[in-house]
């Protein structure tokens, strides 16, 4: 699946930090950030493990004005499981982009 949806696009993205990824119809069931491919050295790696992976569902909320994101709301929840170790610092600070915002990073009691 690399070498098939991304190894097309690596010259032309190499130098970004991030990358967002839009999929659509059965695309939406690949987890993206879980595919890879072997480096320089040989060895196999996942593309989240130097790049930063983010999805949404249309670039739309991509380019939305700083005015109009300042009027939208912003729920997210983070690291319910303790199991990602920044995962909650992540949320908070995203949410500061937010007038309004409700952020859940606390553990799950069961």
């Amino acid at each position: 699946m690399f070498t098939l949806l991304l190894a097309p696009v690596l010259p032309e993205i190499k130098d970004k930090k991030s990358r967002c990824l839009i999929p659509n119809g059965k695309q939406t069931h690949l987890p993206f950030h879980a595919l890879g491919h072997k480096n320089e050295k040989g060895d196999f790696e996942y593309i989240a493990a130097t790049k930063n992976i983010f999805y949404t569902n249309s670039s739309n909320e991509l380019f939305l004005p700083w005015n109009r994101r300042n009027q939208s709301n912003f729920a997210a929840s983070g690291n319910p499981d303790n199991t990602l170790q920044s995962a909650g610092v992540e949320v908070n600070k995203i949410a500061n982009f937010y007038q309004k915002n409700q952020i859940f990073t606390e553990k799950i009691s069961r």
